[in-house]
């Protein structure tokens, strides 16, 4: 229970005190605002219910905090104090928020049900566990990394629900080297663990995105 506890404040505190420090309390008073931090909310509930023992281990290693204090917290920074000195370089309207919100809710739902998919096998940390097998079920039959699939469209859709042109190339550039380096860092620890058959499901699926990489 306490690291659950641990969990969600951490989260709580990467996701939300930018906001406050972007703008102040009445930031909330926004409705854009609001629909932002509900959802940062449900990616808080989402992540800190999954393996608290481990998260909350990692929330003392430097190299996590650092990323995600300089990564995360830095976007969503860039996308509240865009919104708040209303520099428009997205049209603000509301079809940009909800595709924002779609976005981010695909997300969460791919992301869990990855997660849900690997069950034991799951873990924040890149490592090969007793008994570890190569999971083909579920979204795992079309992607090797569905779960950082879903990370990224977290990330891609929070700016989007302020209009923030200036988040998004920063959520983007997270995306794209903190998952690249990642991703290739795990599958060469998997194929010395696992050798061909490794490779072999690596033939048979994409990556991040379906039928591109």
């Amino acid at each position: 229970m306490l690291s659950r506890l641990l969990n969600f404040s951490l989260y709580i505190a990467i996701s939300l005190v930018p906001i406050a420090a972007g703008g102040g309390v009445e930031m909330f008073a926004d409705a854009r605002v609001q629909i932002f931090a509900l959802v940062c909310l449900a990616w808080a509930l989402l992540e800190s219910s999954l393996k608290p023992e481990q998260f909350a281990r990692q929330c003392f290693d430097v190299a996590w905090v650092l990323i995600a204090l300089f990564g995360v917290t830095s976007g969503i920074a860039i996308a509240i104090n865009e919104y708040r000195y209303r520099a428009e370089l997205l049209p603000r309207e509301t079809w940009v928020a909800a595709l924002g919100v779609g976005i981010a809710a695909l997300g969460l739902a791919i992301r869990y049900s990855a997660i849900r998919t690997l069950g034991k096998f799951f873990s924040y940390e890149v490592k090969v566990q007793n008994e570890h097998r190569i999971v083909q079920d579920g979204l795992y039959k079309y992607l090797s990394h569905p779960s950082y699939t879903g990370f990224g469209l977290i990330l891609l859709g929070l700016p989007l629900i302020l209009s923030s042109w200036l988040g998004l190339m920063a959520m983007v550039w997270l995306t794209l080297v903190g998952f690249t380096i990642r991703i290739y860092w795990e599958e060469n620890l998997l194929i010395q663990h696992f050798g061909d058959a490794y490779r072999d499901y690596q033939k048979k699926t994409k990556r991040l995105i379906p039928f591109v990489w």
